[in-house]
């Protein structure tokens, strides 16, 4: 079943490098910078607004799942709001099942402490939910 439905996801965004008419271009894929990105040079985010052609031309299309997310970001509107996801980024692997026990056991660790190094930057990660980091390593 999960095969079949990220195959229908590949059909749909089409297989990478992807071309993107001009039209689609200025309408479709149109995403501006947040207000309170526009001049903060130092937040990493800023990056996948400068990239954004590329991430559509070139992204994979991969499985993710959401370990946790601001609740405004399931309610229509215009606010941008925080949200941490883990993927897969070897598009054979399809096992949404997996990402959901990974999803799970990273939230548990918010408001931890874990002695391990690399579970502890997750935790303070997950517990701050200020900070943003992109490509945190997920000990296994």
């Amino acid at each position: 079943m999960y095969q079949t439905i990220i195959e229908q996801c590949w059909d749909a965004f089409g297989h990478s490098p992807r071309r993107i008419s001009l039209w689609d271009k200025w309408t479709l894929w149109l995403m501006d910078k947040p207000e309170w990105l526009q001049n903060n040079s130092d937040d990493d985010l800023r990056l996948v607004f400068e990239n954004w052609g590329r991430l559509i031309r070139e992204g994979a299309v991969v499985w993710g799942h959401v370990v946790q997310a601001n609740g405004m970001l399931f309610e229509p509107g215009p606010h941008d709001c925080p949200g941490e996801m883990v993927f897969l980024l070897d598009q054979k692997v399809v096992d949404p099942d997996f990402l959901l026990q990974v999803a799970r056991k990273l939230q548990s660790l918010k408001h931890t402490t874990p002695e391990d190094p690399g579970l502890r930057a997750v935790a303070d990660h997950l517990t701050n939910e200020q900070t943003r980091r992109f490509g945190l390593p997920v000990p296994a």
